[in-house]
């Protein structure tokens, strides 16, 4: 501000003086201001590149995810390979609840070397969001790699290609695997796994792509055996995941879930898991407790998660937050299962004929 108050002020007033001060409101949070400016300053209606990502930032802070979304589109439409534009195009997806249309643009850059770390979580973010956990937690998986260390996932590499040696051959070793695994070839997946174990017995994504070949052949307690060796190196929530489902019995996974939990407080989906375990041993209170935590560290936008806290609320007779929290799950996703079903028990009895319309959905939604 003193640059441009320098010369009499002469700068102030115009169009690039008016940018730069725009910019220094938004940064300040002063989001009313920063669009006078911006307008004022005319250059986002020449489709300057720098006053159409402003301009797109301005509406997501002001939650105005659609519109962010249509301008970032006509930026990301001149400016295709700009990272910094997919980042913010998908932040303003993601943040609309548009999180198909999300995953069917980015998903596969997402999982490519040009993905981000945040851009992969974003995908991540919308499979959970859409109840596919599995590919949720490859997503999130990846993000916690270094970035440019990763190959496709899903993995294009034929599972009979060789594994080259170096810092590298993990990753590969990890697609080759997943590969084999999704044509239906669990012995070659095994067989891979097993041979990258014995070629670094020191290596815990060794051990935690072994286990996933043994679970996919079925072998629970081998399963288990491998992702511990995993994680005695490294304990990220994905393997945590996958030894959850290795355990047991449901005591056993519930007492995993809760060391995680307390040793990860601000994991959202690792508490809306242990809710849910919660929620399957009528531990409401707890369920309900975990469920509003979850919810304020990301999961208000999962619809399965909010549908849970109205069956919580249900159980526990709080019957307008149970409505509530039906109609917020429905909202953000019309048709799903677990957001139908919890808006089909919360509606009052004097509305039986949407409970009915309700019903009928939910039954062809489980036909298809």
């Amino acid at each position: 501000m003193a640059v441009l108050r320098g010369s009499g002020g002469a700068a102030l007033g115009n169009s690039r003086g008016l940018f730069v001060q725009a910019v220094i409101a938004a940064r300040g949070d002063d989001i009313l201001l920063a669009r006078q400016l911006l307008e004022r300053s005319g250059l986002e209606r020449t489709g300057v590149p720098a006053a159409l990502m402003l301009s797109a930032i301005i509406d997501i802070r002001a939650k105005n995810y659609a519109i962010a979304a249509q301008t970032l589109e006509r930026l990301y439409q001149l400016q295709p390979d700009n990272g910094r534009v997919v980042d913010l195009l998908a932040s303003a997806l993601s943040s609309g609840g548009r999180d198909r249309e999300l995953i069917h643009r980015f998903a596969r850059r997402a999982a490519s070397d040009m993905g981000t770390p945040y851009l992969r979580t974003l995908v991540g973010r919308s499979f959970e969001a859409l109840d596919d956990r599995v590919s949720a937690a490859l997503y999130l998986d990846i993000a916690a790699l270094e970035k440019g260390a990763l190959v496709v996932l899903p993995s294009f590499t034929p599972p009979e290609a060789p594994m080259a040696g170096g810092a590298g051959a993990g990753l590969e070793a990890r697609a080759t695997v997943r590969h084999a695994l999704a044509t239906g070839q669990v012995a070659v997946a095994l067989d891979r796994a097993r041979g990258y174990v014995q070629r670094n017995p020191g290596s815990g994504d060794a051990y935690g792509i072994l286990g996933d070949a043994e679970f996919a052949v079925g072998d629970k307690e081998a399963a288990r055996e491998a992702y511990l060796h995993s994680a005695a190196v490294r304990h990220p929530w994905p393997l945590t995941l996958r030894l959850v489902r290795s355990q047991p019995h449901q005591m056993a996974a519930r007492e995993l879930l809760e060391r995680f939990v307390r040793d990860h407080p601000t994991n959202g989906e690792a508490a809306a898991m242990l809710a849910d375990t919660y929620a399957s041993e009528a531990r409401w209170k707890e369920a309900a407790l975990l469920l509003d935590h979850a919810m304020r560290l990301g999961q208000a936008r999962v619809p399965r998660v909010v549908a849970a806290r109205s069956v919580a609320a249900t159980k526990l007779e709080d019957h307008e937050a149970a409505l509530g929290y039906a109609l917020d799950a429905h909202a953000l996703q019309p048709l799903n299962p677990f957001a139908i079903g919890a808006l089909v028990a919360a509606l009052p009895e004097s509305d039986a004929a949407t409970r009915r319309e309700l019903e009928i959905k939910l039954r062809s939604l489980s036909k298809r």
